[in-house]
């Protein structure tokens, strides 16, 4: 029997999570989804009590401090959330002979790789604001723990609903005559749904090997090819043009460099993630970042 807590239940990967959980567990299984009133990341002490109580066996973090620029003005509380309490859980779960799998980022790396490359997992790590950093601490911490965990790292997460580019992008077009958009940041925007089935197929495989004190496993979970947020704009705004009048079309779009859309966070320019690693060990399905997209878009407007 498995006692799973899975903290941050209700944000886009977390909701995504318990989806895909639900049919995976076993009859004997509890999945815990403790409210942040319940479980919250920034107290210690009812982190430990609620730990003590419920014993889980398998801890999945989908929680995070994920405000990029808004961590800038709270680097503490960013640092607690995103480091501190990870370490607490890292610890328990490794004292306590449980798994522990961690979302972790692309921000961790500087992004100045060359943009035809992407970042394989033993590439040097260099956060170039407070959120990579607090996130590249909670990786090393984990390690330090000694426990057996995951962690995976994914990066431009979005959703069907929530606060995200995707739906941010189509609320300013239907308002707005034109919007600049950044060009020169790439990556691969990934679907919390995606995430949560290949988080499912790669604890099935976990799950059924013996615990193993000292092992963290570090991948990086993405989707395949590249594109920009203006890119993802373009296409986004393409789709949804034959669905609904928009004052902003893909030709009212104008692409711009990140010096021109100055934020309170840097961001790395290349935030392409390799995933020969994780393809080669587990049963993931990657497939190009446009799939995703097309069938949220298709869902919307489709029914």
């Amino acid at each position: 029997m498995q006692r799973i807590l899975l903290t941050g239940a209700s944000g886009q990967i977390g909701q995504a999570l318990r989806r895909q959980l639900t049919p995976w567990l076993s009859v004997a299984d509890q999945l815990y989804c403790p409210t942040r009133a319940e479980f919250d990341l920034s107290h210690p002490i009812q982190m430990q009590t609620w730990l003590d109580q419920h014993q889980p066996t398998l801890i999945i973090n989908a929680a995070a401090y994920t405000a990029v620029d808004q961590a800038e003005q709270e680097p503490t509380l960013a640092n607690q959330i995103n480091h501190v309490a990870v370490k607490q859980l890292a610890n328990w779960a490794a004292a306590h002979h449980a798994r522990l799998l961690h979302y972790s980022t692309d921000y961790v790396f500087d992004g100045t790789r060359p943009m035809d490359t992407a970042y394989p997992e033993t590439d040097a790590t260099a956060p170039v604001n407070v959120y990579g950093q607090t996130k590249l601490a909670a990786e090393q911490a984990i390690v330090q723990a000694g426990g057996d965990a995951f962690i995976l790292r994914t990066c431009w997460v979005y959703a069907d609903q929530g606060r995200n580019f995707i739906n941010t992008i189509l609320q300013l077009a239907r308002q707005r005559d034109g919007l600049s958009v950044v060009a020169d940041q790439i990556g691969a925007p990934n679907h919390a749904e995606r995430i949560a089935q290949n988080t499912v197929s790669i604890l099935s495989t976990w799950c059924a090997e013996a615990p193993t004190p000292a092992r963290v496993r570090l991948y990086h979970l993405s989707v395949a090819g590249q594109t920009s947020w203006y890119g993802i704009a373009q296409r986004v705004l393409k789709i949804a043009a034959a669905y609904e009048p928009l004052r902003c079309g893909v030709a009212q779009l104008k692409p711009i460099a990140s010096v021109d859309y100055p934020t309170a966070a840097r961001r790395p320019l290349n935030s392409r993630l390799a995933t020969e690693q994780i393809r080669q060990q587990f049963a993931v399905d990657l497939p190009d970042w446009s799939v995703d997209l097309e069938q949220m878009l298709s869902r919307r407007y489709q029914g």
